[in-house]
């Protein structure tokens, strides 16, 4: 992993500390500093609502959820056939 992931990795564990009333050394102005450049704190929600509105356009227009492995609209979409 890229020095720069492994830090913006270690910025998110320092923040579920905080969160979670542990000890952390990450301060209250670069909480803000981050904040304000849109730094997302648990990014693998932001994907997992990402695939949930993809899954729910496909079921609005298609009427169910069994999305085929080869999808040509949305060929990302197709994993969730190995469910």
């Amino acid at each position: 992993m890229p020095i720069l992931g492994r830090w913006v990795e270690g910025q998110c564990w320092l923040y579920k500390l905080l969160q979670s009333g542990k000890l952390s050394s990450l301060t209250n102005d670069q909480l803000e500093l981050l904040g304000s450049i849109g730094f997302v704190w648990e990014p693998h929600n932001d994907d997992w609502i990402m695939w949930f509105k993809q899954l729910k356009e496909y079921k609005a227009k298609m009427g169910n959820c069994m999305v085929p492995q080869i999808y040509a609209e949305n060929e990302k979409l197709g994993w969730l056939s190995n469910l």
